[in-house]
């Protein structure tokens, strides 16, 4: 409340008490007041009880409460402004929650035991290949030659043509390369006409050949064979070791024959395995230890049985390895094949290259 209202009521208590005279003094101090302190216009003027118009106060009185009502839309018009900006009435989509589908229980399903999983079957190495060729032949019956390839290097074979008679001494193959296909070596062996059948096992390193024919008699002239392979790798025809081997009708009975290779490998010096010929007796040593075995031969082959071996460790790990190859080759012999003092014993892990010695 301030002066101006106070004064007015104060004038208008006393206007309602009737007609009185008031005091000269008190005139002339409310209008020394009244010039010392003019009023300025209110804008909420027509809103406020002027008491100094009892007809105007009804008016005012029904207009008291816009101040509160205007005041309150100014509120409201200002949250709605600020909402707007920020965002608040922005359109949203509606997340609609899943509804959940019974789905139909199963029917219980009795349990079978679980079978017990099979053992892993040891691996088996894959056989060789072996390829067959017909040769051509100048003179004599059709001759063929059957091709073990335990290198898995070969990739082709093919007879090569033959000159008339035979180029090349008997009981030895001469092998040379080709300079337009370096992966290409030619193997040329001279027999009889009777010579037909032929055998070729090429040993794991795929430089050492062995070829095995059958026991051929006669007093026909000679002829060449000639054998070209192709292999997945350029050959060094220099490298090879070919040699050739007449299938006899018997094994030896008696002899040393001393290793020069096992299973492509060459043997160590002064400690190569060797072995010893007793009628159906074997017996000798890896270069470790001493072995003994029989021997039996039948018309599908050759059979090296009871094989039995000492226990001394080896005094290196070369000599143990040559050991090894040298027992598990000689196990597995299924064929032996004698040229002059040449030994041949092979089999699926490979082959055992004998030379006889005297004691």
């Amino acid at each position: 409340m301030n002066v101006h209202d106070d004064l007015d009521r104060r004038l208008d208590a006393a206007l309602l008490d009737g007609p009185s005279r008031a005091p000269e003094r008190s005139v002339g101090a409310a209008l020394a007041y009244a010039h010392a302190h003019p009023r300025r216009r209110d804008p909420l003027a027509i809103l406020r009880k002027d008491p100094m118009n009892a007809q105007s106060s009804r008016f005012a009185v029904a207009l008291q409460p816009l101040p509160l009502v205007a005041m309150l839309a100014l509120v409201l018009a200002a949250g709605l402004a600020v909402a707007s900006a920020g965002g608040f009435f922005d359109d949203r989509s509606v997340v609609v929650p899943p509804v959940a589908t019974s789905s139909p229980i199963p029917s219980p399903v009795p349990s079978v035991p679980a079978s017990p999983a099979p053992s892993a079957s040891p691996l088996v190495p894959a056989s060789p290949a072996v390829i067959s060729v017909d040769l051509v032949e100048r003179v004599g019956a059709d001759a063929t030659i059957d091709i073990t390839d335990r290198s898995g290097r070969l990739v082709r074979a093919e007879s090569g043509n033959p000159a008339d008679g035979a180029s090349v001494p008997d009981g030895t193959v001469a092998v040379t390369g080709l300079a337009a296909s370096p992966a290409t070596i030619v193997l040329t062996w001279s027999g009889l006409p009777c010579d037909t059948t032929h055998q070729l096992t090429i040993d794991p390193d795929g430089l050492t050949m062995t070829i095995e024919r059958p026991a051929c008699q006669g007093d026909a002239m000679g002829v060449d064979h000639v054998l070209v392979l192709t292999f997945d790798r350029p050959v060094d025809a220099t490298a090879v070791r070919a040699a050739i081997a007449t299938a006899e009708a018997s094994i030896p009975t008696t002899g040393m024959w001393v290793a020069a290779s096992v299973a492509g490998n060459s043997t160590l010096a002064r400690t190569a395995p060797w072995i010893r010929f007793d009628g159906s007796n074997l017996s000798g040593s890896t270069g470790c230890n001493d072995f003994a075995a029989t021997v039996a031969s039948d018309n599908t082959g050759v059979a090296i049985t009871n094989l039995s071996i000492t226990g001394v460790a080896c005094r290196t790990a070369a000599l143990h390895e040559q050991e090894r190859l040298f027992i598990e080759t000689l196990r597995n012999v299924g064929t032996m094949a004698r040229s002059g003092n040449r030994l041949r014993l092979a089999g699926d892990l490979g082959t055992i290259e004998l030379v006889e010695t005297t004691d």
